[in-house]
This record gives structure tokens, C-alpha cells and sequence, in this order.
């Protein structure tokens, strides 16, 4: 009967404790928390042959210029597929929250559907 019980204790405990490694994060979670938020970042663009546009973009930056380098000479597709675009100057960059300075963005911006 006693090593029943320190059985039945034991096992109360092992499981008990058990508990606690479900509640801990992931290591994705804990990674994702060491390295802080996305930012979330829109471009004002110009094509390769005229035009601009407004591109986003997510990613670990520090500051939303930081997504110049990632959006300068992508090729971008326009018109359901129909044609591609290369991005000759990536004129300014803001948060997705923040308005542009330029008006020609601003212009732009307002039109954008999200």
C-alpha cells in the first residue's frame, strides 16, 4: 500500500510539472520576441519607363529607408499578370501608419485600396 501511494504521488507530480512546458513559448515565439516587432513599410516608387507607384513591404528593419535596398531593381507584376515593371528609384519610404511628405505620393497613397 505505501508504494502505491508514493507511485500515485509521484505521478501527481510528473505531471504537475508537466504543465509547465505547454505554457512556455515556442522557440519560433521566443525568437520572434528577441527580435521585436515587423515593421510594416510603404515605398513611393518609380518604373523603369515612367510611372510610379506605392509598394510595401514587411520586414525586421529598424527604419523604413532600410526597405529601399529590398524594393530597388525588383521586377513587379501589373495588370493581372500581364506585364512587369522594373523599379528604377524607390523615392521615399514610411511607415504604413505615416503619411508620405511629397505630395505626388500622398496623391498616390490616397488611391491605393487596401
Amino acid at each position: 500500500m505505501l508504494n502505491f501511494n508514493v507511485i500515485a504521488a509521484l505521478a501527481m507530480f510528473c505531471i504537475s510539472c508537466s504543465f509547465g512546458v505547454y505554457a512556455e513559448k515556442s522557440h519560433q515565439q521566443k525568437y520572434r520576441d528577441a527580435k521585436g516587432e515587423q515593421m510594416h513599410v510603404k515605398c513611393y516608387v518609380e518604373y523603369r519607363g515612367g510611372g510610379g507607384d506605392i509598394r510595401f513591404a514587411v520586414g525586421d528593419f529598424k527604419t523604413p529607408n532600410q526597405a529601399k535596398a529590398l524594393l530597388h531593381s525588383r521586377k513587379v507584376v501589373k495588370n493581372n499578370g500581364k506585364t512587369y515593371k522594373n523599379i528604377l528609384k524607390v523615392k521615399e519610404c514610411v511607415k504604413s501608419t505615416e503619411q508620405f511628405s511629397t505630395s505626388q505620393a500622398k496623391n498616390l497613397d490616397k488611391s491605393v485600396a487596401r
